[in-house]
């Protein structure tokens, strides 16, 4: 794996006065990718495996206290639970189901797999839609994860007001396995994120039992003598 991985990882993706670029160093590295792919990989833009589907910009005399529920940054990062909603009948892209990928491309940066009902998203989330042949939804989420933290590393603000634009994002290249290796990659990742979920749980119920073992021990509710 890490033999696969290696060439890319020398393309440094960064962030120029909020643009999305790739160093001169990345530009050379990424002519000679293709001499270095292992068998069955191949070198592919972002825009060639997936449609980016613009979410729609909203004005306050549209916003409904009822209908269907709009996704908003907030609704997506769990900084906010409060929805707006719409009655406006738009075109079927313009919706997205659970599992949808989206992708939060301004301030909030980052892919997110929907798990709610149908939404309208809204402008600054793209939905992305993989073609079949080309790309495994889940892998390109991972994909896009690893791209979203290697941007936050090299922006000068740390990750918290990065803005990458359509046209960017679509050109980025990426090397890609085939479709069925790239579901097997994909799984091994998301049994993973499953063990790293049940782990933190676990920590989580340990830290509160320390604390009230604490309570009680300092207070001399329980006693050891």
């Amino acid at each position: 794996m890490q033999d696969l991985l290696s060439p890319w990882e020398k393309v440094n993706p960064a962030m120029d006065n909020g643009e999305l670029k790739i160093d001169n160093e990345g530009h050379s590295q990424l002519s000679t990718i293709h001499s270095q792919l292992k068998p069955g990989w191949v070198v592919k833009r972002l825009g060639e495996i997936a449609h980016f589907i613009n979410g729609r910009a909203y004005s306050l005399t549209e916003w409904e206290t009822q209908g269907t529920p709009v996704i908003r940054l907030q609704n997506l990062t769990g900084r906010g639970e409060k929805y707006y909603y719409s009655n406006l009948r738009l075109p079927e892209k313009q919706y997205c189901v659970a599992g949808d990928l989206l992708f939060m491309w301004s301030a909030t940066f980052g892919p997110v797999i929907w798990q709610g009902d149908k939404a309208i998203y809204h402008y600054h989330i793209w939905k992305i839609e993989c073609k079949p042949i080309e790309a495994n939804k889940m892998y390109l989420f991972y994909i896009l994860d690893d791209l979203t933290e290697r941007l936050k590393r090299s922006s000068s603000s740390g990750g918290t007001m990065l803005h990458v634009t359509k046209e960017k994002m679509e050109s980025t290249e990426i090397i890609l396995p085939g479709v069925d290796e790239q579901i097997e990659i994909a799984t091994i990742l998301s049994n993973m994120d499953t063990e790293i979920t049940t782990l933190e749980t676990k920590l989580t119920k340990a830290k509160q039992i320390k604390q009230g073992m604490m309570q009680n021990l300092l207070t001399g509710r329980i006693r050891l003598v």
